[in-house]
């Protein structure tokens, strides 16, 4: 819409629809009003318009256009405004006038994985290293130390690897983490018929009586006790304590023997009777004997005690070189030399301390059950000597074991609390400790069966405290083990209660057992650490306790 105004200077003209008015008379386009290239154009006489060049704007075409108001870059490129338009500063691997388009370069081209990694591209500008065995990091540059987690066990040295390690063992252990004890006993280093122990890191030997040292390499003289029953119209026995003259050990100078005894009915701590002594009556005189004498010393032997149960017979002699015995002889003898003897060396050590020394225990009987023990030893003696183990004589050897522990307990008379602790009760049940070792689990069996009842059996963790405390009040001192009625004979790893074959539903195992090491099918409990363990159910070298439980 144009409206006219008149007034003295002439006419003003008013354009709402143009780019510009004025009131000019003249052309309004002259002196080219329009900036930055603009051109005018006249419209009117006194009306014109500025037609502007691109990237401007305004009526005088004086304001610039910002191009990159728009945001026209993409993928993160920076624009730049200029005249008439924009450029795009694109960021690596994209290009064109508005960062459009994407390279097509591989990440993993330089092979940035190390030490064997394979590259794979996760992207145009991204990339995952998967690392050989042995290695980790972004780039697999770092090597995975397999020792952190010290795979070496007892002591063993561990060296790293590439992807692995080495374990430099002890000279007691191998594998490839030193975790095999060796068995320090297959070289057979025990002499003199010496039983082998094998232990962590080497061996221990148990020795017969008459040798000592690590390997029961050293003789030593130890004193000995043997019999000898005479039957018929004449019947005698003869009990004979001998110490031997050489070879030298712990006993240097031999001052005296003892003979003693006390019933098949004792109990621990019962003190034992001495029924003879042989001593020499001037002890200097030993010294006096120039090397090489076979003169017996002057010596007084003294029977002990007088009546019925005195020996008929006493005699003996002390010598350093050839040897020394004390011969106790009882003619037609009866049940009142029934007991268990032992033979007592006593003398002085090099230097000059008193030194005494017990024989193991000579047990006599009834004749009967002399005979009886007579055939179980060579049985014994048949199967130990044998290469090869025949099943029928190790039969034949546990029915005799088995026989021969009833009947040794029905002749002797033998009541429960002479073989076993007064009982202790939990939830009705009676528990028996035995007061006398034993080395097999049918001989513990076979006395609890004798007596009523059965080895004990644990049927949860409250029987299982109640056992340990029984066996820690029990008799002292405490055996190494107690056998329990527990077996895995019939499938390995399966462990049953004997008496009432029924599997364990409750276990108290020391950590890293059972290891049936030496096929060991049968069940103790350690006092050291109150634990189980499996152990060989046939004859063992170390003397265990027992425990009876009777309904």
């Amino acid at each position: 819409m144009v409206s006219n105004n008149s007034s003295s200077f002439g006419t003003i003209i008013k354009c709402w629809s143009c780019h510009f008015a004025t009131s000019l008379a003249q052309d309004p386009c002259q002196g080219n009003p329009c900036t930055n290239g603009g051109k005018c154009v006249t419209i009117a006489p006194t009306v014109f318009s500025c037609s502007c060049p691109v990237g401007f704007t305004g009526t005088y075409c004086q304001t610039d256009i910002d191009e990159c108001a728009s945001s026209p870059c993409q993928n993160g490129g920076i624009c730049t405004d200029q005249v008439g338009g924009y450029f795009c500063v694109c960021r690596q691997n994209f290009s064109g006038p508005e960062c459009q388009n994407a390279l097509t370069i591989d990440p993993c081209q330089s092979n940035p994985c190390l030490n064997g990694g394979t590259c794979l591209a996760a992207g145009p500008t991204s990339l995952v290293c998967v690392c050989d065995v042995g290695y980790t990091g972004n780039y697999c540059q770092t090597d995975i130390d397999e020792c952190a987690s010290s795979p070496c066990q007892n002591g063993g040295i561990c060296t790293d690897e590439v992807a692995s390690f080495s374990c430099y063992c002890p000279s007691s252990f191998l594998g490839k983490y030193c975790e095999h004890d060796i068995d320090e006993c297959l070289s057979s280093p025990c002499q003199h018929g010496g039983t082998c122990v094998d232990e962590v890191g080497g061996f221990s030997c148990v020795c017969p009586l008459q040798f000592s040292g690590p390997a029961c390499q050293q003789a030593v003289r130890v004193p000995d006790i043997t019999s000898k029953l005479l039957e018929g119209s004449n019947s005698s026995l003869t009990v004979n304590c001998s110490f031997p003259g050489t070879p030298v050990g712990q006993v240097q100078t031999l001052l005296s023997l003892i003979v003693t005894r006390k019933p098949l009915t004792y109990r621990p701590g019962d003190e034992e009777s001495e029924l003879a002594s042989i001593h020499i009556e001037h002890p200097t005189q030993v010294n006096l004997l120039a090397p090489g004498a076979t003169t017996p010393a002057p010596t007084v032997i003294t029977a002990k005690p007088s009546g019925t149960a005195a020996p008929s017979n006493t005699t003996g002699h002390i010598n350093p070189i050839l040897g020394s015995v004390l011969s106790l002889t009882w003619l037609s003898p009866n049940s009142t030399e029934e007991g268990i003897y032992g033979c007592v060396a006593r003398g002085l050590d090099s230097l000059g301390h008193l030194v005494t020394l017990t024989s193991s225990r000579l047990v006599k009987r009834s004749s009967d059950l002399d005979r009886f023990r007579n055939s179980l030893d060579q049985v014994r003696q048949t199967l130990e000597q044998s290469q090869s183990c025949c099943a029928s004589l190790n039969q034949r050897l546990a029915s005799l074991e088995w026989t021969y522990t009833r009947q040794a307990l029905a002749l002797a008379h033998i009541e429960k609390n002479t073989v076993l602790a007064p009982y202790e009760e939990y939830l009705t049940h009676k528990y028996y400790t035995s007061l006398y070792p034993v080395r097999r689990f049918t001989t513990a069996q076979a006395v609890c069966d004798a007596l009523g009842g059965y080895l004990a059996e644990i049927g949860g963790s409250g029987e299982n405290q109640a056992v340990i405390d029984i066996l820690k009040h029990g008799p002292k001192p405490l055996f190494p083990a107690y056998f329990l009625g527990g077996q895995d004979l019939i499938q390995e790893n399966q462990w049953i209660w004997v008496n009432s074959n029924t599997r364990m539903n409750f276990t108290s195992w020391i950590p890293g057992q059972p290891d049936n090491l030496a096929n060991e099918d049968c069940l103790e409990i350690w006092p050291s650490h109150w634990k189980w363990n499996d152990i060989a159910c046939k004859r063992i070298a170390v003397d265990r306790g027992f425990l009876c439980e009777v309904l």
